[in-house]
């Protein structure tokens, strides 16, 4: 379970909140919270970890909603607009449209691979994308790199496009989190149906 947020608030309850009902029904299934794991990326953590190749796997069903329809495709205008929302929310520091659009340009993608999805919402069904793309940044001078790297961490941490609120739109960059350990089989697929092995919140 990932829960984030840049509001500490939310995660102290939400925390709070587990440890004393640690048992979940969700009406269709149930489960226990075993553990709890918070990580906190700051702004020099998020520069540490910073690599002008970098990877966006899109964990579940990701799409852009525009004149009433949806784009299931990871278009590179649309992921940075998403972007430079969850950056001017979590940051408070606003990025001009007119400044980065010419540094999208020269983002040079090298591995894409994306299936459609179908989520039913009930009373209507969004057909979002999921895998992940590939990016090398290189050919920005290192300022630039650096922003972009940013901007896409942030979005990253809080979700692109449509309805991240629902749980749409998440996303993991690698490197700025170990992918391999993500995607690994956790050890707790091992146990009994209905035990839930980790519940982690991730605050920007």
């Amino acid at each position: 379970m990932w829960i984030n947020t840049p509001d500490r608030d939310v995660i102290s309850c939400l925390q709070r909140y587990f440890l004393l009902q640690s048992d979940i029904d969700l009406i269709d299934w149930k489960g226990t919270i075993q553990e709890i794991h918070c990580q906190t990326f700051s702004e020099s953590r998020i520069d540490e970890k910073f690599s002008s190749n970098l990877t966006l796997h899109f964990l579940t069903p990701t799409t852009f909603y525009q004149r009433g329809n949806y784009y299931p495709l990871p278009e590179l205008k649309r992921l940075f607009s998403s972007a430079i929302k969850a950056y001017e929310i979590c940051r408070g520091k606003r990025v001009e449209w007119e400044n980065l659009e010419p540094l999208i340009h020269q983002i040079r993608i090298e591995h894409l691979v994306v299936a459609t999805e179908r989520v039913s919402f009930g009373e209507f069904n969004v057909i979002g994308f999921k895998g992940k793309i590939t990016m090398n940044i290189k050919a920005l001078p290192k300022e630039e790199q650096l922003l972009v790297w940013r901007l896409v961490a942030q979005g990253s941490l809080m979700g692109f496009g449509y309805k991240t609120a629902w749980g749409l739109g998440q996303t993991l960059l690698d490197p700025l989190e170990d992918a391999q350990a993500f995607f690994r089989t956790p050890g707790a697929s091992k146990k009994s149906p209905g035990v839930f092995g980790n519940a982690k919140t991730r605050m920007g």
